[in-house]
């Protein structure tokens, strides 16, 4: 190349650099130097990494907009406050970093920007809805920090910001509209009007003997009802509470659930642009248990089982055929009943675990020669003899959000001698790990025979928790899982039978922090994972302190307080011999008159005893809605209470692992 084609070459090249071309009015600027875009994000963990990461794919976007004809604007995210706002989340606040402001083009964003600042001042505006707490004021309770905010300085009005312009024309709640149209527009639109794609799946139609139901329920009460679109494929409700769940049912002419899908009224998109947008529900085919039973030498093949075997549920209570593709299904169980299940296949150690009905699961059964060897393994590793065969085994694996999680070490609670066994990546017992490789897995030999709670720390940071039954001759399978997403949860408690808020110092097994209930309700932030957990709660002088059982994923907790006058007033009147080695089961049933099973245990009916809902004890051979149960002089043991549905025929199940004078109490609820 000669000289001179050199030198038109470097021009070119130094032109291009030191003059950014200009196409449609968009520049293309290189940059020379490195890029830190840091944010303030004064939010609990889990909304900033929702923020960054929940993303609509572009065919959802598209079908929303062509729903609702929203146009695109421009957005202008202004700088915000650094004021610190209240944040009811336990965990610590990501660290407070801020955001210049920049100019991104965007559809139904909504928009916080700041008003001029005027210390201790608010408009009238922000302060009749702060006060009065009307129209849109109830969207303010889903981002509690922006309303103490608001409340405390009125710095932040909240609007939609449109495209620069010299005139504006301001609303009553001092946001700004691009133009009168678009005003006329947002006034034709409910405030609280939320729309959502909405999705058939497992081969499911809609006939004209089925149709689409979808409401808001909350604290497991259904509320507003909503409207389905089939040509569009949308739904749409008009919320009147932020909180709860959407629920979409497919039901037939006869009254029947064919499918259902649930959303997180949470996971709505909040925007300026009405109406709001709604997270995609996917109704699928309706089950109460279903899962998998697969071998552990056939997790990675298409064909789950070798032999067909059967699975029982309820202490044997029920039992089903196991084919080799390794269904296991039961109908009429209310959804969040908590059972043991039992895996049977030929040539494999029986497996049990925890299982929550309306959660789909795997059971891997593990074959004896695995089992065998596993023992083998550890023994040398150890110089131990761990080869009788009665010796207990625990097999387990860490999930977070679905992935197997590497780094996390599990302890038995109240037996942290206990060593555990972790797993390579060939799935080989290594004694060099402390803590799970990639695959999550982990093991257990020689845990005491009784329910053992697994705790799983990151460090010394809890991580996550699992119920788990050992007993001799089987394999025990526990999931211990998490999320980066929590549910905010309304925990209330409250005098079983007056219904009074009280006081109660309360230990969840999902929260490192025991948690102080001052006037009857706290709010806490619990893992979204469909777990079965234990709560104990030490309430004031008058009440007995109990044992209660929740779902994380969830909510609400409700936690009704027995009085001892209520319980020694019984004992009186009815001359019961109480024996102080023996523990207490009290339930209550809402929905309809029942009956109380107790399989395996089947001599301990005697001891059940119906109330009314007024607490007063009848001479009923069953139960009446609205009313309860309560059984006395129940042996230690782990025992599952079953409440059967006079008029639905279902069946709702709670695992009781009672110890000496311990005190259960369930709440049932059957539809």
């Amino acid at each position: 190349m000669s000289y001179i084609q050199i030198a038109i070459v470097a021009f070119s090249f130094l032109s291009a650099w030191l003059f950014p071309s200009s196409t449609d009015g968009r520049k293309f600027v290189s940059l020379t130097h490195q890029v830190s875009i840091t944010t303030h994000k004064n939010f609990p963990p889990h909304i900033a990494f929702e923020s960054m990461t929940e993303k609509s794919t572009v065919a959802t976007d598209e079908r929303l907009t062509a729903a609702n004809n929203n146009t695109e604007q421009v957005i202008r995210l202004s700088t915000e406050s650094n004021e610190s706002a209240p944040n009811k989340d336990p965990r610590p606040n990501l660290t407070k970093l801020v955001l210049a402001p920049i100019e991104i083009n965007k559809k139904e964003l909504a928009v916080y920007q700041n008003a001029e600042r005027q210390p201790g001042s608010m408009n009238s505006a922000q302060l009749s809805d702060v006060e009065n707490n009307k129209n849109n004021s109830w969207m303010q309770d889903l981002k509690p920090y922006l309303k103490s905010r608001l409340a405390k300085n009125g710095t932040i009005t909240k609007g939609f910001a449109g495209p620069k312009s010299n005139s504006k024309l301001v609303n009553e709640s001092g946001g700004t509209f691009a133009s009168e149209d678009k005003k006329v527009q947002q006034e034709s639109v409910p405030d609280n009007l939320v729309v959502g794609l909405i999705e058939i799946k497992d081969g499911l139609a809609v006939t004209n003997q089925q149709h689409i139901e979808i409401r808001r329920y909350e604290e497991g009460t259904f509320k507003e009802k909503g409207s389905v679109n089939l040509a569009q494929g949308t739904y749409q409700l008009n919320l009147e509470s932020p909180r709860g769940y959407i629920l979409a049912r497919l039901v037939n002419s006869s009254g029947n659930v064919l499918g259902e899908g649930v959303a997180r009224v949470a996971d709505i998109h909040w925007g300026k642009i009405l109406p709001h947008k709604g997270p995609i529900i996917h109704i699928t085919k309706k089950f109460d248990i279903k899962g998998t039973a697969v071998s552990a030498y056939n997790l990675n093949k298409n064909k789950p089982l070798d032999h067909a075997g059967n699975a029982s549920v309820f202490n044997n209570y029920a039992k089903h055929d196991v084919k080799t593709n390794g269904e296991i299904v039961f109908d009429n169980v209310v959804s969040e009943s908590t059972t043991k299940l039992i895996t049977k296949v030929p040539g494999h150690i029986s497996t049990q675990q925890l299982i929550l009905s309306g959660s789909e699961f795997q059971s891997i059964v593990y074959p004896e020669k695995m089992i065998h060897a596993l023992k083998a393994v550890v023994s040398d590793q150890r110089q131990q003899n761990l080869n009788d065969p009665a010796l207990t085994v625990v097999m387990g694996q860490i999930i977070f959000d679905n992935k197997p999680t590497s780094g996390v070490n599990v302890q038995i609670e109240g037996f942290e001698d206990i060593e555990p066994v972790y797993f390579n990546s060939l799935m080989l017992p290594d004694a060099t790990l402390k803590t799970t490789s990639e695959n999550g897995y982990f093991a257990f030999l020689g845990a005491p025979v009784d329910i053992q709670h697994i705790i799983a720390l990151r460090g010394n940071v809890y991580f996550g928790h699992a119920n788990v039954i050992v007993s001799p001759g089987v394999v025990s399978y526990a999931q211990i899982k998490n999320s980066i997403k929590t549910e905010e949860t309304d925990i209330k408690v409250y005098d079983a039978f007056q219904g009074q808020p009280q006081t109660a110092q309360l230990t969840l097994q999902s929260l490192p922090e025991k948690v102080n209930v001052q006037n009857g309700e706290q709010t806490v932030y619990l893992p979204s994972v469909k777990r079965w957990s234990l709560l104990h709660a030490n309430p004031g002088e008058k009440f007995q302190p109990a044992y209660y059982s929740y779902v994380d994923r969830t909510d609400h907790i409700y936690v009704p307080l027995i009085s001892k006058s209520w319980l020694y007033q019984i004992v009186s009147s009815l001359k019961i011999n109480v024996d102080p080695g023996t523990g207490i089961i009290v339930g209550f049933v809402n929905d309809e008159d029942f009956d109380v099973e107790l399989p395996g245990h089947e001599n301990l009916k005697k001891n059940i005893l119906y109330f009314d809902y007024t607490g007063r004890v009848s001479n009923q051979k069953s139960g009446s809605q609205g009313g309860g149960f309560v059984m006395f002089n129940v042996p230690p043991d782990i025992y599952e209470v079953l409440v059967l549905g006079a008029k639905s025929q279902k069946v709702y199940s709670q695992v009781a692992p009672v110890k000496d004078q311990d005190l259960f109490v369930f709440s049932f609820k059957l539809n």
